[in-house]
């Protein structure tokens, strides 16, 4: 039998739903500027501009998918993060903050609050010991 990656049976939509939902609301986002919703602001993103800064977000979260399965959640969890606050030109110091108490509070509300599986890193394994 097949180990559940989604902790005990009331949990196991949680992570499922995070990622439907979120996958619609950035879809929903990026359909509404290309269709000019937003043009009217005072700094409008061309079409090309937009797809500059979301092929390497796209990018990114294919190499955190694969992160994950060699390293564990939270060496690539915190990686993503810096760069992606980086990406949305923020300098590398409020990146790396940003990105350190991002892992941290995911961490506490995936792994200690909603007792979700963490799935070890086939590399190396970096538990957060919280």
């Amino acid at each position: 039998m097949e180990p559940s990656f989604s902790g005990t049976n009331e949990h196991r939509w949680v992570p499922l739903g995070m990622s439907i939902f979120v996958s619609a609301l950035a879809g929903y986002l990026i359909l509404r500027q290309l269709a000019g919703v937003y043009r009217a602001e005072a700094s409008p993103i061309d079409p090309q501009s937009l797809m500059c800064l979301i092929l390497p977000c796209v990018a990114l979260l294919a190499l955190y998918a694969q992160g994950t399965i060699w390293f564990g959640y939270a060496a690539p969890t915190f990686v993503s993060g810096a760069l992606i606050f980086r990406l949305f030109r923020n300098n590398w110091l409020s990146s790396l903050i940003q990105s350190l108490v991002a892992t941290l509070v995911l961490y506490v509300i995936f792994f200690r609050l909603l007792k979700l599986y963490n799935p070890p890193g086939r590399v190396i394994d970096l538990q957060i010991p919280l």
